[in-house]
């Protein structure tokens, strides 16, 4: 078992919201019922039920607090750049900005507009490569993470295209993304992470037991993280989805690979990275 790093994993939007392509139709049903500027917690409840109207979510009797649905549905908007964010709620992070300089909250922004007119999936994949190519963790709507700021799509791109030039197969399993991919960050060195993840792969490879390698795999990392397996499958899962919105990435098996037609894009993207935002103003 190769040594992981104790830090927190991280996901793209969160578990609940674990489809991006249900992310339109959310933000199109909140908007045509009035929600947009009006989101706020007394009115989660009402949000909740709404989005289940209109057939965006199904709640069922034994749910019992359906407000945080409406508030993790709210969250993922705000965190993925498609509502303004109510700075009142995050004064310790955005301690600068001010609500008048970046539009009232819980309003549609430019990309969120662009999510609704989306008209094939083609222009959807766009928008979501828009948006996760800006979303960085932490974020001042996101804060709770222990490493230096970094971009998820750019840090995973990389990995791919090392793996490639190695000659170790430009792919990612979903036992190698839950269990090293998620618990690294922009601080470690990309050769570091792809010689864990060859490493993991000699080591399997010469395992007559495919599937109980890959469950102690996970039992020991999630001993190291303080969580289980499953949740850690959990936030792999919920990562390949977004990837895969983007329209960079295509299945390879139970796995994840950049699409053909797409390297060269994917390497474009990576050499001219982003500079990490510390505040919104």
């Amino acid at each position: 078992m190769s040594k992981v790093k104790k830090i927190r994993p991280w996901q793209i939007a969160n578990t609940t919201v674990r489809n991006p392509r249900r992310l339109r139709n959310g933000l199109e049903a909140l908007v045509k019922l009035g929600y947009e500027g009006n989101m706020d917690r007394e009115l989660e409840e009402e949000m909740a039920i709404a989005l289940h109207d209109a057939g965006v979510i199904s709640l069922s009797s034994s749910t019992r607090d359906i407000t945080s649905i409406a508030r993790k549905w709210r969250n993922s908007l705000e965190k993925l750049g498609f509502i303004r964010p109510d700075v009142s709620k995050h004064k310790k992070t955005l301690p600068d900005s001010r609500q008048d300089e970046l539009g009232s909250k819980h309003t549609i922004t430019d990309n969120g507009r662009r999510l609704l007119a989306a008209k094939s999936l083609q222009a959807e994949q766009e928008i979501m490569l828009r948006a996760l190519a800006a979303l960085q963790l932490p974020s001042p709507l996101e804060p709770r993470y222990d490493f230096a700021t970094f971009f998820p799509l750019f840090h995973v791109i990389k990995i791919l295209l090392k793996l490639s030039e190695g000659n170790f197969g430009a792919y990612l399993t979903r036992v190698e993304m839950a269990s090293i991919v998620i618990l690294t960050s922009g601080e470690d060195e990309i050769d570091e992470i792809v010689a864990r993840i060859a490493d993991l792969r000699r080591r399997r490879s010469q395992s007559d037991k495919k599937r109980a390698f890959d469950r102690d795999q996970m039992n020991e990392t999630a001993k190291v993280c303080d969580t289980k397996a499953g949740t850690l499958f959990d936030y792999q899962d919920v990562v390949f989805r977004y990837l895969k919105s983007t329209g960079l990435f295509q299945s390879y098996g139970r796995g994840i690979a950049l699409m053909r037609e797409k390297i060269k894009l994917a390497e474009l993207l990576v050499s001219d990275p982003p500079e990490p935002l510390v505040g919104m103003s």
